[in-house]
């Protein structure tokens, strides 16, 4: 007599070590498809750059329109680096995120350099996810006079 395995016994054993290859593979695919579908997004709702005698005032807002709360956002107009924008009262930081689908304002009247009426400024707009991802775009503005 010769120790051998039933037949019924081999087939639960396959079926087995299917459902365990099928379970893995779907685990694999499931966190694909959760990181492919988030993405990052900034949309700027509004920006502005006017310029009297004396003072220039700029002001931007941007909607986070993306699926990724952002820990940091920056923006830079002629040489001026903005990256104080606001969420909730505080700076936006890993601690104080912007959620997908927010919107943070900043405005400013200390701008340093030259501003010239008439003429279309580039705003860099740069933005990093919860993830560690960056974002970046760019947008003109016109300057204005008062």
């Amino acid at each position: 007599m010769s120790a051998a395995v039933s037949n019924l016994v081999g087939v639960m054993l396959l079926l087995v070590i299917t459902l365990a290859i099928g379970a893995a593979a779907s685990v694999v695919v499931m966190h694909y498809v959760t990181v492919s579908t988030q993405n990052m997004q900034v949309t700027v709702q509004s920006v502005g750059l006017i310029k009297s005698a004396d003072t220039t005032i700029f002001s931007i807002t941007i909607k986070n329109s993306g699926t990724v709360a952002l820990n940091a956002l920056a923006a830079t107009v002629n040489e001026n680096t903005i990256a104080s924008f606001d969420y909730g009262g505080s700076p936006i930081s890993s601690s104080n995120p912007l959620p997908a689908g927010a919107s943070t304002s900043y405005e400013s009247s200390t701008l340093s350099g030259t501003f010239t009426i008439g003429l279309n400024y580039l705003v860099h707009i740069t933005a990093t996810g919860m993830g560690g991802s960056t974002y970046a775009a760019d947008e003109n503005v016109l300057c204005m006079g008062a």
